[in-house]
């Protein structure tokens, strides 16, 4: 998709059930949730449930680490057993992710092996179920930097002295 184009909701988000990679690697609820808090950009109405957003925009909310959701308790000052209790649920909704992610993407890199054979090459279950470990480690390796930083973020919001 070229930056001067627009996109509907549907190809923004992915899809894991049906296996749709959408522009961004996240879910339906999280990308209106996402528009219902401001951090995603104002959708260009086109109707009562049309609406659509500029391409460079989502890019740009993509590749923009400043835009980055914050945990829910965090962002609203609930108590700590609230945030560790949404941590929790985080990480295990993102190792969730990771897992059907890494297959969707595996399945993916074998029908393009395959595409550019010719179809002489098409890999065999061992083999997908082999890259989509590799994704996984690889996702994972990203998610502990991601938890490493939300610890980072915790430790300095908890040891800032209250006026």
């Amino acid at each position: 998709m070229t930056p001067g184009t627009y996109v509907r909701a549907i190809d923004i988000y992915s899809n894991a059930a049906t296996g749709k990679v959408g522009l961004l690697p996240i879910s339906r609820s999280t990308w209106w949730e996402w528009v219902k808090r401001g951090i995603a950009p104002k959708p260009f109405k086109l109707g009562l449930r049309i609406s659509q957003w500029r391409t460079a925009d989502v890019l740009a909310l993509y590749e923009s680490s400043s835009k980055t959701p914050p945990l829910s308790p965090v962002a609203t000052g609930e108590s700590m057993n609230a945030l560790n209790q949404a941590i929790y649920s985080d990480i295990a909704r993102a190792f969730d992710f990771i897992g059907r992610v890494s297959h969707l993407r595996a399945d993916a890199r074998c029908k393009e092996i395959a595409r550019l054979s010719g179809g002489a090459i098409r890999p065999s279950a061992e083999h997908v179920e082999h890259i989509a470990q590799e994704i996984r480690v690889e996702m994972i390796e990203d998610a502990k930097i991601l938890i490493r930083q939300t610890i980072q973020f915790i430790e300095a919001k908890n040891s800032t002295p209250k006026v």
